[in-house]
Parts: structure tokens; C-alpha cells; sequence
């Protein structure tokens, strides 16, 4: 280390040492103990090999300037290190107190608002409350307010003042501010920008910024040339938070589900939406043995494509149907993640997910060209014989190569079936439910997009139990960022609820809302006689629904 300017960077370098264990004791408290008490280790390792390459340097006489500060900060960064130790041996114990803590509140909130459909208002309430809760019995909020973090925080100033008066005495007096005077800084001047009333925001938004501008400096310099650069780089700062801040409201709008929104005005809500028992009928057999579970999401993808092979003259209406659809399976995943507890629907939405993908991005279904099929010319119950004929011939297909491959045809349970034999039975019937009820006349897409509709919002419904579930169930590490996520959610889905909760059928229990059979159970019930005795019973697990005729003389149920 020849010169000073060695010596200081050395300095700098311990002192960075101790803003970094200062600053990042408060992340302990976001780590599950195995990792945290791994990278306290790794950092004693390095703080250790540090203190003692410095004592060598300070007994060889390399370190001959600024040696008191650096035995100084060595001391404090000894002493920051011991503490992060001993805050990350009471980490454990204040995570199992605050879990008990927030555990008692939570039951109480469940008693509040158990079995309960809460209003948009309500449940805003309701997740402040839990925001409250996660945010305050955070480790990592507790562990940043403590005693030994505000501690290591003023050893951090403190080691930063030794480097702020190190380098006072190392450049400022020597230099006598002439690096300050060799900077010029040149602005271009602004010109008027014509901005579209689609890109106006609120003034709202920016009027502190503009009132910042009007604001003058408060610094005292003599020169007016420098005054008059400082001002005109302060109001090009300005400007530029001014554009960030524009394009931050523009692309929160954009991102408002308004075809989404659009799509959900056209389902049946005033019905319970009826059209979730008219897109599958149980008078069409399966295309083997046993019908497969159904998800939310594949049916809507699979009644999507048929409305795409049908929209020759329709081709506006379908753009905003699939970009409706495209805002709306971003929450439909998300609820079918969340409430597939078993998991037995893990086939089923792959193979809605990988449908819709080829969909989405090219019109085609199983490398059918559904756009193609749209221009033919055919009639709608021509396209629907020939879409419901070639998801036959892909199933068979399908089961003729998982023959050839093990020798014989496997007892392969329906949710396990591959990506093509679901989404080719869910198009067989499809079709086929829709060739039998007869709804294939010009109106038919028109009939499709309100099934969409209904599908899309029955499944929404359940975005209230989504929301309280990533507010209850989730670790003490990730709790404050999944309730802020909820609310976030709430955010974006507080329309989407006002509209969809007007279709929640009085007699369906809120603890069975999260399956699709389920809700179509409720309509079967009200359209099939008494004598017919559904198997409601069961949990909804993915099992297909059963129906049971039975004898006047025996109970339901029995």
C-alpha cells in the first residue's frame, strides 16, 4: 500500500463491510433457520479472515496512515459480527411467539367471517386487518425494530463518520473543491411535446413534481451561472420523475382487465350462471370406461376454440373474447392452484394450459387450424360433427400409442390420461352435448361466449377464498408478501367480485364453491326430477359425478 489513496481504500472497504452486517440483519428474520444460521457462518468466515489479514498488515507496517480509524472500525466490525450472531440465535424462538401471537388473532378472524360471501367493502376490511397482522408479526419487521438492530445501526453511522472525516481530511483540503468546479453540465433545451388524450393522466399525479419545478433553489450560490445550471438540472431531474411517473399510471390502466370485465357482463349471474350445466351433458358418453375430472379452465379453452372455428364473420368479437380469456386465466390458475388440494387435477389443467397456448398463439387445437375450419364456408353443426370426429380419432390415436409402447392398454386412471386424450374427450363432449341440445344455428357463438362467460365467472367467485387463504396459510417468512400480493389481487379483482358474487346460488355451501362439478350439481338439481339422488356428499376430490335412480320407497342418500 504505497499511498494514501491505497490506505483510504482499505478503510473503505472495512467500512463497507460493517454497513453490509448492519443492513442485513434485519433480512434474518426472512429465512428459514437452516439457511440463515449457513450464512452467518459464511459471513463470520469472511469478517474473520478480514480482522486478521488487517492485524498482519498493522504489525508489518503496511497499514502505516489512518491505522487508529481502521483499529477502530476492526473493534466495531468485531462487535457488529457478535451481535448478528446472537440476534440469529433468538430468531427461532421470536418466529414461534409471533406464529402464536398471529395464530390467536387468525382464529378470531375466522370466527368473524366464517362460511361468509363478504361484499367487496368487507372484505377490504378484512384483508387490512390481516395486512396489519402479517406486517407487524413479520420476523423481519420485529427483528429491524429491536434493540440490538437500532444498536447496530448507530455502529454503523458511527463507522461511517470515521470514513466521512477520513476523507474530508484526504481530498477536500487538498483539492480546495476544484473537482467541484471542473464539472459543466449543459441541459438541451425542452421542446413542446403534443401529447394524445389517451396518454393524459390525472393531474393529481404529478402536481407535486410540477409544483416542485416552480419551486426555487435553496441553495445559496453566488455565481449566477451555476445557479442557473443547478436550477435547470434540478427541473430536467424533475422532468424525467415526471415521465416515469406518466408511464407508471399508463401501464397500471392498461393492465385493468377491461375485456375481462367486458366478458363477464354477458354471463347469466342473474341465473346462478345456468350456462355451466349446458356446455357438458350427461347423455354423451365418455370416449372411454370413465370420465375424467374437470378443472375450470379446460372446458372454457376447449368451448374457446370451437367459438374460434365458428368466427369467420365475428373476428373483432373474438379478439376481445381471447383477451378477455387470456386476463381471466391468469386468476382462474391461480384458484385452481390453490384449491386442487390433491392435486388429481395437475393432468387435466397441463392440458388446458398447453391447448390454450396453441390457441392463443397460433388458432390451432391439436394442430388443427381452427381459423382455416372458420373459412370453409361449413355450416356450425358441420364444423362441430368434424371437430367432435377428429378429437375422436386423436384419443384413439393416443390410446393406440400407449398400447404399442407397453404391450396391452394399462388401467390408467382418467386423471393420469396424457395432455391429448383430455383435451380430446373434453372436445368430443363438447361437441357432441352441443349437436344433442340442437344449438346450432347462426346464434351459436353468441350461446358459446355466454357458457364462457359463466364458466369464467362462477370460477372467479372463488377469488374471495383465494385471497384469505394466501392471508392464512402461509409461512411467517412469506407472510407479509403474500397478504400484500392479496391485496394487491383485491386491487385488481374488486370489480370482478361486484359483478360475479350477484351469481352465487343461495343453496350452494361456500366450502364447495371451489369445484366446477359441484356448481353444476346445484343446476342439475333444479332441472332433474326428485326421484334422481346426486352423490353430493363426497368431498369434491375429482371424481366424476355419480347419478343414482333409485326406488320411491328408499331415502336419499341411502
Amino acid at each position: 500500500m504505497p499511498n494514501n489513496h491505497d490506505q483510504l481504500a482499505k478503510l473503505s472497504s472495512s467500512v463497507f463491510i460493517c454497513t453490509a452486517m448492519s443492513n442485513s440483519m434485519p433480512s434474518l428474520g426472512a429465512m428459514e433457520n437452516e439457511e440463515m444460521f449457513m450464512n452467518v457462518i459464511a459471513l463470520g468466515i469472511l469478517v474473520i479472515t478480514l480482522i486478521v489479514n488487517i492485524c498482519i498488515q498493522l504489525a508489518t507496517g503496511a497499514i502505516f496512515v489512518f491505522w487508529n480509524e481502521l483499529v477502530a472500525i476492526m473493534f466495531i466490525m468485531f462487535v457488529l459480527l457478535t451481535m448478528l450472531i446472537f440476534s440469529a440465535i433468538a430468531v427461532p424462538t421470536t418466529k414461534n411467539y409471533l406464529e402464536k401471537q398471529y395464530n390467536k388473532r387468525h382464529q378470531l378472524a375466522l370466527k368473524e367471517g366464517a362460511n361468509q360471501i363478504m361484499e367487496a367493502e368487507k372484505l377490504r376490511e378484512a384483508l387490512t386487518k390481516h395486512w396489519v397482522m402479517a406486517h407487524t408479526s413479520s420476523p423481519q419487521f420485529v427483528l429491524g425494530r429491536s434493540v440490538i438492530c437500532t444498536a447496530s445501526g448507530a455502529f454503523c453511522l458511527l463507522s461511517a463518520m470515521f470514513l466521512a472525516v477520513v476523507m474530508l481530511r484526504t481530498f477536500v483540503m487538498t483539492s480546495s473543491f476544484k473537482w467541484f468546479m471542473a464539472i459543466n453540465f449543459k441541459c438541451p433545451k425542452r421542446g413542446s411535446i403534443s401529447v394524445k388524450k389517451e396518454f393524459e393522466i390525472e393531474k393529481y399525479w404529478i402536481q407535486g413534481l410540477l409544483g416542485l419545478k416552480k419551486h426555487p433553489l435553496t441553495l445559496r450560490i453566488k455565481r449566477r451561472r451555476y445557479r442557473k445550471l443547478a436550477y435547470e438540472a434540478r427541473n430536467m431531474l424533475v422532468d424525467i420523475c415526471i415521465a416515469m411517473q406518466k408511464g407508471i399510471v399508463l401501464v397500471r390502466r392498461k393492465e385493468e382487465p377491461e375485456n375481462l370485465l367486458k366478458l363477464l357482463q354477458k354471463s347469466t349471474f342473474s341465473q346462478s350462471f345456468k350456462g355451466l350445466a349446458e356446455f357438458d351433458s350427461d347423455q354423451v358418453p365418455s370416449l372411454d370406461s370413465e370420465e375424467p375430472p374437470n378443472c375450470w379452465a379446460l372446458p372454457v379453452v376447449t368451448l374457446t376454440s370451437i367459438a374460434l372455428a365458428l368466427s369467420s364473420n365475428n373476428s373483432c368479437s373474438i379478439e376481445m373474447l381471447v383477451d378477455g380469456l387470456n386476463q381471466g386465466l391468469m386468476y382462474i390458475n391461480a384458484i385452481d392452484d390453490h384449491l386442487d388440494h390433491k392435486s388429481d387435477l395437475t393432468n387435466t389443467r397441463k392440458a388446458a394450459n398447453i391447448v390454450w397456448l396453441q390457441v392463443d398463439l397460433y388458432h390451432t387445437w391439436l394442430d388443427v387450424d381452427l381459423k382455416n375450419l372458420s373459412l370453409l364456408g361449413k355450416s356450425p353443426r358441420e364444423v362441430l360433427k368434424e371437430l367432435a370426429e377428429t378429437a375422436k380419432s386423436r384419443f384413439e390415436e393416443s390410446k393406440r400409442k400407449r398400447r404399442d409402447k407397453f404391450g396391452c392398454v394399462m388401467d390408467v386412471s382418467p386423471s393420469k390420461w396424457s395432455v391429448k386424450e383430455l383435451a380430446s374427450n373434453s372436445m368430443h363432449r363438447i361437441c357432441q352435448t352441443l349437436l344433442l341440445n340442437q344449438t346450432c344455428d347462426d346464434r351459436l357463438f353468441e350461446a358459446l361466449v355466454v357458457m364462457i362467460s359463466d364458466i369464467v365467472g362462477a370460477c372467479l367467485t372463488n377469488s374471495q377464498k383465494v385471497i384469505a387463504m394466501k392471508c392464512f396459510n402461509s409461512k411467517i417468512e412469506e407472510r407479509e408478501a403474500t397478504v400484500r400480493h392479496a391485496v394487491h389481487t383485491l386491487g385488481k379483482t374488486e370489480m370482478i367480485l361486484e359483478i360475479v358474487n350477484k351469481g352465487i346460488p343461495p343453496d350452494l355451501d361456500p366450502q364447495r364453491m371451489g369445484c366446477i362439478d359441484k356448481w353444476r350439481l346445484s343446476h342439475k338439481r333444479k332441472m332433474i326430477p326428485s326421484a334422481f339422488c346426486f352423490s353430493s356428499d363426497s368431498e369434491c376430490d375429482g371424481s366424476p359425478l355419480l347419478v343414482k335412480v333409485i326406488s320411491p320407497q328408499h331415502k336419499c342418500g341411502v
